[in-house]
């Protein structure tokens, strides 16, 4: 089924039957990838140590033509939204609210199953559904982004059932081996607030000296804005959570990310939660900076001026620019 305003983004809504025709077809699937043997046992812990139950599981894909997107860039921006900001991460303990996952482009789930272990890995191990839904899509896959086009992903209604601590990116083969046990606390999902999932695919840089150009800040912001306006069309008061997206591994620089997502939400006309602040390996990403950010959309009248600022900050300052490697 198709949600659509004319002239508005279309939200797709779709539905997937995980139902493997056995135990030991959903584990060969899952540990079907090259891995390390610590990975394996994450893996094998989170995801392969609970019963496994048939059921349909729904998801969203937004999208919506350039020439359309284009329009809205020279539109009048709306008011403010509400924005704050925490030093916590990810703890999903806001009823019905949408987490954003910083999501591969092509590949649903990234290395969930392989040797990836940055933030949307962690993500399908805590939330076991979303591997399930991998499963149930396999033959056609989610793609977060299609043709260099952002197509993102909602996936409502999710439990966390583990949470794992201290195993993000380096950390886990820096343990040993009968440490990961200790490493990983299952909850109660019957305790958990269900949350939702906003799959978004900022671009991969590959680590040389670049800098953003006017269609990359677009496909940015029209990643954003798709996600966090589907997210309005399910809960007309959403509040999403999220952090320096695309920032990590994809290179993406800090401050630039922040506006973009600050430019989305006024956009979209949603709530954002920035959260995460204070890690040493973001420190561009501060409380003030996030002051800045907002300053910076709401003086200007239209996404195509904030566009313009980014990149005359980026002539003066590098910092607004894709990071090298």
């Amino acid at each position: 089924m198709t949600h659509q305003v004319l002239g508005k983004p279309a939200l797709q809504e779709n539905k997937s039957n995980f139902s493997p025709s056995s135990p030991e077809e959903y584990s060969s699937w899952i540990l079907g990838k090259p891995h390390s043997e610590k990975k394996g046992r994450v893996l094998e812990l989170t995801l392969l140590k609970r019963p496994l139950v048939n059921k349909e599981i729904a998801f969203y894909q937004i999208t919506q033509p350039d020439e359309l997107f284009a329009a809205l860039l020279s539109q009048k921006l709306p008011k403010a939204q509400e924005f704050s900001t925490t030093y916590k991460w990810y703890t999903y303990e806001s009823a019905n609210h949408f987490y954003v996952d910083f999501a591969h482009p092509s590949v649903f789930g990234g290395g969930f199953r392989g040797f990836g272990n940055v933030q949307e890995e962690t993500l399908f191990c805590e939330f076991p559904t979303l591997p399930e839904l991998a499963f149930a899509t396999r033959d056609h896959p989610i793609h977060a982004s299609k043709a260099n086009d952002p197509t993102p992903f909602i996936i409502p209604n999710l439990k966390r059932e583990v949470v794992l601590r201290d195993l993000y990116g380096q950390a886990l083969e820096q343990i040993a081996l009968d440490d990961i046990t200790s490493r990983i606390e299952k909850l109660d999902p019957q305790k958990e607030p269900a949350v939702n999932i906003i799959g978004m695919a900022a671009i991969h840089w590959a680590g040389d000296e670049n800098q953003y150009q006017a269609h990359d800040l677009k496909y940015l912001l029209k990643a954003a804005y798709l996600g966090f306006y589907g997210a309005k069309q399910l809960v007309p008061n959403a509040t999403i959570h999220t952090a320096p997206w695309g920032c990590g591994v994809f290179l993406n620089s800090e401050k630039t990310l922040t506006v973009i997502q600050t430019l989305a939400a006024v956009m979209a006309e949603v709530d954002l939660v920035f959260e995460g602040l204070g890690n040493p390996s973001n420190p561009n990403y501060t409380t003030e900076f996030v002051e800045e950010a907002k300053k910076l959309v709401m003086g200007k009248s239209s996404a195509e001026e904030v566009l313009q600022a980014i990149l005359e900050h980026q002539e003066k300052d590098r910092s607004w620019s894709p990071k090298m490697a």
